[in-house]
């Protein structure tokens, strides 16, 4: 397919050509060829991933939705330094994204979401 985009075709002649959808063809020329989205730690720093990837493990989910993923991370609201510090890694990382922070009543739940389309 990059043969034939660097031929000139569009997406739509590379799709007739070969008969791969036209979406498909898309999305891996978007990737420049490559067969799998890159990898996430190659675009956060090292330190903040960890971090993330620490609360994370400790308390958190990803959510798939039909064209979105959701990181959802728990808090006891008793910790106000630890939320503060999620949001602004987060805020770091994805600078992109929309962070959202929310209580859960009448518990002392608070969750921290952040959207991508990664």
């Amino acid at each position: 397919m990059l043969v034939l985009a660097a031929k000139g075709l569009n997406q739509s002649d590379i799709a007739r050509t070969t008969g791969i959808p036209r979406s498909t063809i898309r999305d891996w020329l978007s990737r420049g060829g490559r067969t799998t989205p890159p990898d996430p730690r190659a675009t956060i720093p090292p330190g903040p991933y960890a971090y993330l990837l620490g609360l994370y493990l400790g308390d958190g989910y990803i959510a798939r939705g039909a064209r979105t993923s959701c990181l959802r991370i728990y808090f006891d609201a008793r910790y106000p330094a630890i939320i503060g510090e999620c949001v602004r890694v987060l805020r770091q990382a994805r600078p992109a994204n929309r962070v959202w922070v929310g209580r859960r009543r009448p518990s002392r739940c608070v969750v921290v979401l952040c959207h991508s389309t990664q």
